[in-house]
């Protein structure tokens, strides 16, 4: 059964429940969908975007990194927060994509996560499986970074697919990265 038509029976879902959230993604347009999770006055993820970045942010601070480096799987064992701050210096020509995406992408850069791909940063923003650019069938709705900026709804989705993107569950064994 194709995506498509497993959503279908989800259709009468209580609202809220991800089960109402995956047929409404296939069913909605992405602006009604976006409006719908994602706005400001609804998204439910801030908190769990607010912890989640707490570690990614961290990596950029050496004080503030050695909370993480004492727990195992946050940070490479060659971990240095110098290392991260140039990196994302590097991404200066990046201004429009707000900083803290900026800093997932660094983040992702000294992860390994590009090379790991083998895709430089300036293509991945551009296709739309950015979640996971091995994977070859793209959903039908699917933006690329580059279009996700342009909103604070499609910023707040697309900080919710970095919070689940397979490189977590790859590099982590968490796909929470948590």
């Amino acid at each position: 059964m194709d995506k498509a038509k497993e959503v279908l029976k989800w259709k009468n879902e209580v609202e809220g429940s991800i089960y109402k959230k995956r047929y409404d993604e296939y069913t909605m347009s992405f602006d009604l969908y976006l409006e719908k999770y994602f706005s400001n006055s609804y998204y439910y993820s801030w908190s769990k975007w607010g912890k989640w970045f707490g570690f990614i942010d961290s990596a950029f601070d050496e004080e503030k990194s050695q909370i993480y480096r004492t727990k195992s799987g946050y940070y490479k064992i060659d971990f240095n927060s110098r290392n991260y701050t140039e990196t994302l210096n590097k991404l200066h020509y990046l201004q429009n994509i707000p900083i803290d995406i900026r800093k997932v992408i660094a983040f992702l850069i000294e992860d390994g996560f590009f090379d790991f791909y083998n895709i430089m940063v300036d293509d991945w923003i551009l296709i739309q499986n950015f979640d996971n650019p091995k994977k070859e069938v793209i959903e039908e709705k699917a933006k690329c970074i580059k279009e996700l900026i342009e909103s604070e709804n499609s910023i707040n989705y697309l900080k919710e697919k970095f919070i689940n993107l397979d490189w977590w569950h790859i590099t982590r064994g968490d796909s929470q990265g948590t």
